[in-house]
């Protein structure tokens, strides 16, 4: 008679860290990322600070258009006295015809 047996192979999984990350090492390696988070933040920082210059240049060149705009309007106002005075000049000048 033969009998028949089952083997049974039970595996117990233990996570095995790496020689190359151990734990002084893997502090290491978390601090590094963390320093790299911080950096990514900065960049970050610096990018909202680089638009928020961009809107001020933008910002300071419509000043400029309205300080032309105001030039000419000034000049025009200079034009228009002038006008008046050589309306007033003509308006003398029919006076002294008459």
């Amino acid at each position: 008679m033969e009998s028949s047996y089952i083997i049974r192979i039970e595996y117990i999984v233990i996570p095995v860290i790496p020689p190359t990350l151990r734990h002084s090492e893997n502090t290491d390696f978390i601090k590094q990322n963390e320093l790299m988070v911080y950096f990514i933040e900065q960049n970050e920082l610096m990018v909202d600070l680089i638009e928020q210059n961009e809107l001020m240049v933008d910002f300071i060149n419509q000043n400029e258009l309205m300080v032309n705009f105001m030039k000419q309007n000034e000049l025009m106002v200079d034009f228009i006295k002038q006008n008046e005075l050589m309306v007033d000049f003509i308006k003398q000048n029919e006076l002294m015809v008459l």
